[in-house]
């Protein structure tokens, strides 16, 4: 969370500067130069924005000051952590980062772990609060809860989007037979015929 706290911080912060000082100084140049009237529409419209940035100042002030307020308050509730969580990780350009940061620390940690021989298990519960992340948490002890169960790790194909996607996938991918299961299950007198049968020389 603080990475994307502080993108947001220097986003709002550069935006503040440039409606509130340097997009004046531009429209003071413009209106020296007589020419604030044959200014392009977008270029207007930029223009406009900053002065109406200017003219409700104190409101926007306050504004964020309340809307950041509600938001800390908001993401201490375990329902809006995990709301959070799950936006940061489908954002356009943030999200790929965060998942690849989140793959990188449960491999680097969980490889730790078992090389020095803590119990997969125990691991597991280990890599999942260390996560950073309250829907990878929630992906990781359904991957336990299913080790635990006897379920192959390889099984468990999940992607970083929300914990009911992974939920639903691994659900489908572990119940779905292999397929040696499969041939025994369609032909279990054909296997027993075979293994009853004795050798040919």
């Amino acid at each position: 969370m603080v990475y994307p706290s502080a993108v947001l911080v220097v986003f709002t912060a550069v935006l503040a500067v440039l409606l509130g000082w340097v997009i004046p100084s531009f429209k003071t140049i413009f209106k020296d130069l007589g020419a604030s009237d044959e200014l392009p529409y977008l270029t207007q419209l930029v223009i406009a924005a900053s002065e109406t940035f200017i003219g409700y100042l104190p409101f926007f002030l306050l504004g964020g000051i309340g809307l950041s307020i509600a938001t800390v308050y908001f993401y201490r509730t375990p329902r809006g952590k995990k709301l959070f969580h799950r936006i940061m990780l489908r954002m356009p350009v943030m999200g790929p980062v965060l998942r690849k940061i989140a793959v990188a620390r449960f491999t680097r940690t969980l490889g730790t772990l078992l090389s020095s021989g803590v119990p997969i298990l125990d691991a597991m519960d280990i890599v999942a609060k260390t996560a950073g992340n309250v829907v990878v948490e929630e992906a990781i002890l359904y991957a336990r809860a299913k080790i635990s169960e006897g379920k192959n790790m390889a099984a468990l194909s999940w992607r970083p989007t929300s914990s009911r996607r992974w939920s639903s996938r691994w659900s489908a991918s572990v119940s779905r037979p292999a397929p040696s299961t499969r041939c025994s299950a369609r032909s279990p007198t054909f296997t027993r015929k075979k293994s009853t049968s004795p050798s040919r020389q």
